[in-house]
């Protein structure tokens, strides 16, 4: 069994915040596949601790690899079988592309913005 190192703050960042109306993750770097569990496990994270909405924030996403499409889509999955919404926000081309390439940028609900 092999042990997970932590990741390095200036490779990804992630963060849950907690509001009135949804709870808000906030990405920062790169998502790919040493970094996307941490996504996945703040996904689960924020999808446990809300009962209505779960926004995520990639405006400071830099890459977004297979690894981080898959974290975004099995927190998708989560938050269907918890009748939770998941709105993804802040999408710019490093995030757009990747989604547009693998045919699910319609999965998600995309704030405007």
């Amino acid at each position: 069994m092999s042990r997970r190192e932590p990741v390095p703050a200036d490779v990804l960042c992630v963060t849950v915040e907690h509001r009135a109306t949804a709870t808000v993750v906030q990405v920062r770097g790169e998502v790919d596949l040493f970094t996307a569990p941490l996504l996945v496990s703040s996904l689960q994270d924020a999808l446990q601790l809300s009962s209505q909405a779960v926004t995520v924030d990639l405006t400071a996403v830099t890459f977004l690899g297979s690894s981080g499409l898959a974290a975004l889509v099995e927190g998708l999955d989560e938050a269907q079988r918890r009748r939770c919404q998941l709105r993804l926000a802040g999408i710019g081309n490093a995030v757009m592309v990747p989604l547009h390439a693998a045919g699910l940028a319609d999965s998600f609900d995309v704030e405007p913005g």
